[in-house]
């Protein structure tokens, strides 16, 4: 039987300026571990210290311009566009526009302060201890012009890949089983 959030709780957010974040899915509002879902609404000239969180961030902006600064660059993306960020990768998050921005981020797993591994106020990005990371290929897009967007799998990529696997309903959270090598993560196959 499908389960009803009835509300979000609100978290405490990091940055200069106060910015809501009401997660409805996750560690603090439904003990769901594998991943969480919050909803953000941060004002004009917010920004955040630079991180390296060990869980993919997908964020979807709903309203205004989220600037993601990142070691190679910096990507404005806009309402309608989404932006992913990889485990391990330095981020640090900005809504430099009079407007703000309101988006939704998904972490997987899910968002916890201890894997998020915040930079101290006014450093520049660290390196993971005892990591350095290979970043991905992100330079293919669709339309073939080049731009830094994220490669995304074709349909039957995700459908026949065993490595990719995720879980299609929310009853089947991921425990530990066997590990992906793409992410180096473990999940339980579905069995619904």
């Amino acid at each position: 039987m499908p389960g009803l959030i009835e509300q979000p709780t609100v978290v405490r957010a990091a940055g200069n300026k106060p910015k809501r974040i009401e997660e409805f899915a996750g560690l603090v509002n439904s003990g769901h571990a594998g991943v969480s879902v919050a909803r953000m609404v941060s004002p004009a000239g917010w920004q955040e210290a630079g991180q390296r969180p060990e869980f993919e961030e997908i964020t979807i902006v709903l309203r205004g311009m989220l600037r993601v600064e990142h070691e190679s660059g910096t990507l404005d993306v806009r309402a309608g566009q989404a932006v992913v960020t990889a485990p391990g990768e330095w981020v640090r998050y900005a809504t430099p526009e009079p407007e703000g921005a309101e988006y939704v981020a998904v972490c997987l797993p899910a968002f916890s302060p201890a894997t998020v591994h915040r930079d101290d106020e006014g450093t520049q990005p660290v390196a993971a201890p005892g990591k350095v990371r290979e970043r991905r290929d992100i330079s293919r897009t669709s339309d073939g012009s080049g731009g830094q967007r994220f490669p995304l799998p074709s349909p039957t990529e995700v459908l026949t890949s065993t490595r990719r696997a995720m879980p299609l309903c929310l009853s089947h959270r991921q425990v530990p089983s066997r590990v992906d090598e793409d992410r180096g993560r473990s999940y339980r196959r579905p069995t619904c």
